[in-house]
């Protein structure tokens, strides 16, 4: 009885795992969701973040963060995952000043694999959340408007 007990529970534990979807599915997912959100009547804060949740959860990004400049190069708005009325100066106080200014310079996508021991990240690895074994990468990119 014992065995026939046993069987019953591995199928049962068979028939319950969560079915396999392609890569490929999650990210056409994700991209129709993301155009459903650029579609919203929204503001502009608000659909960025939406944005920013929704890869946030397709691409396990932890800490994303969208900030647009100024024409002075200042960071004029700023919003990440989570974003709400106010929270602003907690996501620019995230930015680290080194990469964007490279960024900004250059006008060249900047990504480091691991922040922690990429050199122009000496001053901001702890900020971004690189402590101990924590691994965060970094994929800086200049969107320019009207050049």
């Amino acid at each position: 009885m014992a065995h026939a007990d046993a069987s019953v529970v591995e199928n049962f534990e068979l028939q319950t795992k969560p079915p396999l979807i392609p890569l490929s599915e999650i990210a056409l997912t994700g991209i129709y969701e993301i155009s459903k959100i650029l579609n919203a009547p929204n503001r502009l804060e608000t659909t960025l973040s939406n944005v920013l949740n929704v890869l946030s959860s397709f691409l396990q990004m932890r800490h994303g963060v969208i900030s647009l400049l100024a024409d002075d190069d200042v960071p004029d708005v700023t919003v990440g995952v989570g974003w709400n009325e106010g929270t602003d100066e907690r996501y620019r106080a995230r930015l680290p000043e080194t990469a964007i200014r490279q960024i900004i310079a250059t006008a060249v996508p900047l990504v480091a694999e691991d922040v922690a021991t990429h050199p122009l990240f000496v001053t901001d690895a702890t900020v971004l959340g690189a402590e101990g074994d924590a691994r965060v990468s970094f994929i800086g990119v200049p969107i320019r408007i009207g050049r």
